[in-house]
């Protein structure tokens, strides 16, 4: 179900997964490059965040995944073996993941996280970066069993492109990501 989304220049979708008790809400995202001002990244989060506790204040799982364009660095609160940098919207995030309500997968170590960490490489620098991202609740965490980063193409979409008189395989510039959650209770 359709479940709400982000206003004026926010780039989110909620879909609200009923078939889970309690019900499981997805916030797909596609996150601000990194020029906008201070002040509409932190208006822009404002607002997403607000939904998230919503959810949460609801007794639902929720998940907030896709391209947050953030980089959240090292360390307790970022993703093991990433840069150190941190953005202001790697603020927000770590900020958030600091309540320890919220928990970033990609910082979840091997034990659940393979490929990684990074998920992006700038097809003009070849540098690797880790901008696509998997938030999960605290009640849903329990249920994270694995993701899996595509960083050596293996199950990647790719078209082909003529180069010369030869057709070459042309991939995104971000990796797949497969989330694996487990055992959810379902609704009867």
């Amino acid at each position: 179900v359709g479940a709400g989304e982000g206003i004026e220049d926010d780039e989110y979708l909620i879909t609200r997964v009923e078939c889970f008790k309690p019900a499981l809400s997805v916030i797909n995202c596609y996150g601000e490059q990194r020029k906008i001002k201070k002040e509409l990244v932190e208006e822009k989060w404002k607002r997403m965040r607000a939904e998230m506790e919503a959810i949460r204040a609801r007794g639902e799982f929720c998940l907030v995944t896709g391209d947050l364009n953030k980089l959240v660095g090292t360390g307790q609160l970022g993703v093991p073996g990433n840069h150190p940098e941190v953005s202001l919207g790697g603020r927000l995030l770590r900020d958030l993941l600091a309540t320890r309500n919220w928990f970033l997968v990609n910082g979840l170590g091997p034990e659940v996280v393979t490929g990684g960490p990074y998920t992006r490489k700038d097809p003009a620098t070849g540098n690797l970066s880790c901008l696509d991202m998997f938030v999960v609740s605290r009640e849903l965490l329990p249920f994270v069993k694995k993701l899996q980063i595509d960083s050596q193409r293996e199950m990647a979409v790719a078209r082909a492109v003529k180069m010369g008189q030869k057709y070459q395989s042309v991939y995104s510039d971000h990796f797949t990501c497969i989330l694996t959650l487990s055992d959810l209770p379902r609704e009867k």
